[in-house]
């Protein structure tokens, strides 16, 4: 865990003042200056940069019943702050929401089931009709973007599929072989598609191209799943609505464990956060529980309605370039002070 301490900003600053008093201004103004920005700046700037550089405050998306996205910050340490950190983040263009997927940018997707739409949100919850999809759906379920930054959505209806869509929403086709009633979606680190099948409790996979892998496809285990989520170890987790429990796969498929027993009542989203803990939506609850990287049920908090799925928003990473910025920037507001500061005020 990284702390940006006092000396390790003195360092920015002190590069940055070497470049100043290149341009013509004498070391002993720069240094000057910096004793100046050290002594007046430097609590501010520790207390809006010192926490640690490798900490995440996860927010977990959820669709819900009542044709809203709620959002919670579950990064507070106990269920009820959990829930009285909940927001609306939209009820716009919403008719029974199903999947949430994040893209690479943080705009927020939303399957809107009714209408066989996908709706797309900025970060900041305003609707973006633009960048919305009304055609080639049939009532979807689940949604997933892979790497690349294309979107794969679970139609429930009309037999069963998956339809494609490019990163700028342009659809590329769709599969239909090997799904039964279908519903979750999730992608792998390779680009393997993984869709739950909850008509023959299955979970399909397909490569990156959409052609079926036999190899690597599940049909143990499962009752009727819905939901699915994925580790950073590549362990694949299935919500199974009938058995009120979840299906813990390793990378290759094979059956690890059952999660969940006596804490879950028909779940149907999964989500894991940066710290490995999983998040599955009760939808007869009107919950979302709690559970560690190892599966312990740590705790739930209530939604405003039944939740659906579930996505939790990416966090960007701190880095070194942005504390020099900053640092540059505070220097350039001193270095407007006087050359002779007044030390002792």
């Amino acid at each position: 865990m990284q702390l940006l301490t006092s000396k390790k900003l003195k360092t920015y600053l002190s590069l940055s003042v070497g470049a100043t008093a290149a341009g013509g201004t004498t070391l002993a103004e720069a240094a000057a200056r910096t004793n100046f920005m050290v002594r007046h700046v430097l609590m501010l700037a520790l207390a809006l940069l010192s926490a640690p550089l490798d900490a995440k405050a996860d927010v977990i998306y959820v669709s819900l019943q009542n044709g809203t996205v709620q959002s919670f910050d579950v990064s507070l340490g106990s269920a009820a702050a959990i829930a009285s950190s909940a927001q609306t983040f939209t009820s716009q263009a919403l008719t029974r929401p199903q999947g949430v997927a994040f893209n690479a940018t943080g705009d927020l997707f939303v399957a809107s089931y009714d209408t066989s739409t996908i709706a797309k949100y900025a970060p900041n919850g305003s609707y973006l009709p633009g960048g919305s999809i009304s055609t080639n759906l049939q009532n979807p379920f689940g949604i997933a973007f892979d790497a690349s930054g294309r979107l794969f959505a679970v139609n429930n209806g009309g037999g069963g599929s998956v339809s494609i869509f490019d990163a700028a929403g342009t659809y590329q086709g769709s599969i239909s072989s090997n799904l039964n009633s279908p519903t979750g979606v999730t992608v792998d680190a390779s680009g393997n598609l993984y869709v739950a099948n909850s008509g023959d409790n299955t979970i399909s996979k397909f490569d990156a191209a959409g052609n079926y892998l036999a190899a690597g496809s599940i049909a143990g285990n499962l009752d009727a799943p819905f939901g699915l989520a994925r580790d950073a170890s590549g362990n694949l987790y299935a919500a199974n609505v009938n058995n009120n429990t979840i299906s813990k796969f390793d990378a290759s498929g094979s059956f690890v464990s059952t999660l969940g027993s006596g804490s879950l009542s028909v779940p149907v989203g999964l989500a894991i956060d940066s710290s490995g803990n999983l998040y599955a939506a009760n939808y007869n609850g009107n919950t979302i529980a709690k559970f560690s990287a190892a599966g312990t049920f740590l705790l739930s908090w209530s939604t405003a309605d039944a939740p659906r799925f579930l996505a939790v928003a990416p966090v960007p990473e701190p880095s070194t370039w942005m504390l020099a910025t900053i640092a540059a920037v505070v220097l350039a507001g001193a270095c407007r002070l006087s050359t002779k500061p007044d030390l002792e005020r």
